[in-house]
């Protein structure tokens, strides 16, 4: 098992692991975006994908979008959405593709990365205190659709 940052041309295995996020996230109807779309994203330098791959397909992966801090300078890493197919749950994929995502934003030199949890999913939170993060808030999330 190998996990990297996906390159701007690979595109391609972005739609592997959209796809993955849509059943493991069991979204149903899975809205698959087009692949245009995903190519001009990969292309945007505050858009980050990074995978867990064996032998050539995607098993894991997640998505950050990097905000750019204004009082310190230094960007934060938000991740928006991470998964593993649920035949290699519990192998510790999702803790090594957070570990992996914290020292690439660590070498960058960020000054945090973070991750937000739906208050009744136990299985995410349960997941996220075991990646020991430096600490944890209570939020209120607020939605404006358009």
């Amino acid at each position: 098992m190998e996990i990297r940052q996906l390159a701007k041309n690979e595109a391609g295995l972005f739609q592997e692991l959209i796809d993955l996020f849509g059943t493991e996230f069991e979204m149903d109807p899975f809205p698959s975006p087009d692949i245009a779309q995903l190519r001009v994203l990969l292309q945007k330098d505050h858009f980050l994908v990074f995978v867990a791959m064996k032998e050539g397909s995607v098993i894991g992966g997640l998505t950050v979008y990097r905000l750019d801090g204004y009082y310190t300078g230094k960007p934060a890493a938000y991740i928006y959405d991470l998964a593993v197919k649920n035949e290699f749950q519990g192998q510790g994929i999702g803790k090594q593709l957070m570990a992996f995502t914290r020292e690439f934003c660590r070498e960058e030199r960020y000054e945090e990365m973070f991750v937000q949890a739906d208050g009744d999913d136990e299985n995410a939170i349960h997941f996220y205190r075991r990646t020991r993060p430096d600490g944890e808030e209570s939020a209120v999330h607020f939605t404006y659709r358009l």
